[in-house]
Formats: C-alpha cells, structure tokens, sequence
C-alpha cells in the first residue's frame, strides 16, 4: 500500500513538472512567434523607402514633430533642422516612388506651418534650413489639405459630463442581434469619422478596421473562442488590426496593441452613438490560429491582430449581462503629493 502511495505521489509530481515545461516551452514558442513578426515588419532606421506604408509613418510622425513643437507654450525658433531635413528627402523620396497624396500634402502642411510661424513673428529661417526647405515646391503649398494642418487656437469645451456618463453606462455589449437591420455605408463612414479621432502614436494612424459578414465571418469566429451561443446571431464582424510597418524601434513592441486597443473603444463608442449595438471578442489564441486567420481572412501579415468586434442593432427583446463594476477604488491611486482632494 505504501508503495502504491509513493509511486501515486512520484506520477502527480512528475506530471506536474511535465505541466510546468509545458507551459514555459508555450511561452517561449509564442514569445519567438511575436518576435519574429514584428522583426519582419517593422521599419528600421534604415528607412525602406520602396515600402510606401513605411515610408508614410516617417511623413506622418515627422509632419507631428513639427505641429508638436508648434503647440508648445513658447516655441523654439527655427526648431528641428534635423526633421525638416529628413522630412523633406522623404517627401521627395515618396514623390518620386509614389504619387503626391492625401499623406504627402499634410506632410508638405506641416512646412507651411513652420515657414508661417516664422513669417509671422518676423523671424529669418536659418540658411541651412531654408535650403532643405528651397527643395521643395512650393507650390504644393497652396493645396487646401495642407491649411489642415499646424495648429488652432483652443476653444472652450463646453462641460458634457453629465450627457457622457450616460451615454458611456448605457453602453452594454449585446449578444443578440436583429438580423434583418443593415448598416448602410453612409452610417459606417459616420462611425469610422469618430473613430478615426483616436490618439495614435506621433499621429500615425496606423490602425484599420476590416468588416465581415456571410461564410468568411463564420470561419473567423471558428478560431475565435468566446462567441459559444450566439455566432450564427452576428451580423458583422469587425477584426482591427495595427500595421507594424508604423513602428520603427523595439521599445515600441507594445504600441500596435495600445493604439489598437483605443481605436477599438472608439469604434465601440461610435457604434454606441448611431444606437447600433457590439460585443468585444478576445484575440487571445495560439500562433497556429493566428496564421490561420491571416489564411482565412486575407489580411495582410504586417498587420497586427488586436481583436475582434461583433456588432449590429439589437434585437428589441435582447437581454444584456449587468456586468457590474468593482468599486471605484479599485481602478485608482492618488500620489500622496497630489493636489486631488
């Protein structure tokens, strides 16, 4: 009896042990799968200039740095010669390469602004930046999407927190959808108006949502693990994703999922605005899953899976989960040296 115990004892350890190697040789597996993309894709220093997705987050973080420096509470004259010159031989690059575009004209914007600043405080631009400056063409300038670009005065905001805090806790994910209820293209670029005001890094936009409907959308949800009950009830299905040719440095390996985790919320809040109705669906699965749904869904690999979205109208006779929330003091802290009291 007592060596049925030992050895009953020696196999629930030894499968223990076995359980523990399993799950440290997962993580290193799915640690090397996401190095491995984001090494793929991700735009180094040495800049791919035939790449035009990456060559656009140069403009597009460059052309910020300007507007940037341009908001601050006294800016520095004749400010950022290195990023007017590396801004300036990308717009040529990507002129050259590709086409003069909506991205090329907030770029050559943002040097309107900076000649404007000066010019409008009397200030002289230094010879070596006015010569990176002289290589553009300064026709370009008179183009109405680079008026868009610089910065405005501020304006009041007017106090809507009352009208949020009811419109943001009558937000609740539905589960149950009317069928029969479309969303017209019209609405869905209303939605995607609000939702495109999303902080992203250095303004880069490098978020998108794909929508899905029909025999697609139902071998996505197979590979997804949270839709148990109610995946032949979904209308549409949203799947956002970051592009990684957006980042240019390790440090910002986290990034794609933060901006994407924002789009995502307001998406959801966009849908919430027209009295349409969503459901936030994980992305939590394994590599294998991962490709398979590139496979599946014809997104492109230097994009980034962030999660997924079901939405539509609600059916009149759904119910939703309460979901309560924790109280409050879970959520924050206040330094002790705050002036908050």
């Amino acid at each position: 009896m007592k060596n049925l115990i030992r050895k009953s004892k020696i196999y629930l350890a030894l499968k223990k042990i076995k359980r523990n190697l399993s799950e440290k040789l997962s993580l290193v597996s799915v640690f090397y799968y996401d190095f491995k993309r984001f090494k793929l894709h991700y735009t180094t220093n040495a800049l791919n200039k035939d790449d035009q997705k990456s060559l656009e987050s140069w403009l597009l973080q460059d052309k910020h740095r300007i507007e940037k420096a341009l908001s601050l509470p006294k800016p520095r004259y004749n400010f950022g010669e290195k990023v007017i010159e590396r801004l300036i031989q990308n717009l040529n690059q990507y002129e050259n390469n590709f086409c003069k575009n909506e991205v090329y004209y907030i770029a050559v914007g943002s040097i309107k602004a900076y000649v404007d600043f000066h010019k409008k405080n009397n200030v002289h631009i230094l010879d070596t930046i006015q010569s990176h400056i002289n290589r553009l063409n300064h026709e370009d300038f008179n183009n109405k999407i680079c008026n868009t670009v610089g910065v405005v005065n501020y304006k009041k905001i007017e106090d809507t927190s009352d009208f949020f805090e009811s419109f943001a806790l009558s937000r609740q994910s539905c589960r149950n959808y009317d069928m029969e209820k479309n969303i017209s293209r019209e609405q869905l670029e209303k939605i995607m108006k609000i939702t495109a005001k999303t902080p992203s890094v250095c303004n880069r936009q490098h978020w998108k949502l794909h929508v899905f409907e029909g025999e697609v959308m139902g071998e996505i949800l197979k590979l997804q693990n949270g839709n148990l009950g109610f995946n032949k009830n979904i209308p549409y299905l949203g799947v956002i994703t970051s592009d990684l040719r957006s980042f240019y440095m390790p440090d910002e390996r986290t990034q794609p999922f933060t901006d994407g985790g924002m789009f995502a919320m307001s998406f959801i809040y966009a849908l919430h605005s027209i009295g349409a109705s969503s459901c936030a669906l994980n992305w939590c699965t394994s590599k294998e899953n991962n490709e398979k749904m590139y496979k599946v869904s014809g997104i492109e690999k230097n994009e980034s899976i962030i999660m997924l979205i079901a939405f539509g109208y609600a059916k009149s006779d759904s119910k939703n989960a309460c979901s309560p929330r924790l109280n409050l003091d879970n959520f924050y802290s206040i330094n002790e040296d705050s002036t908050i009291v």
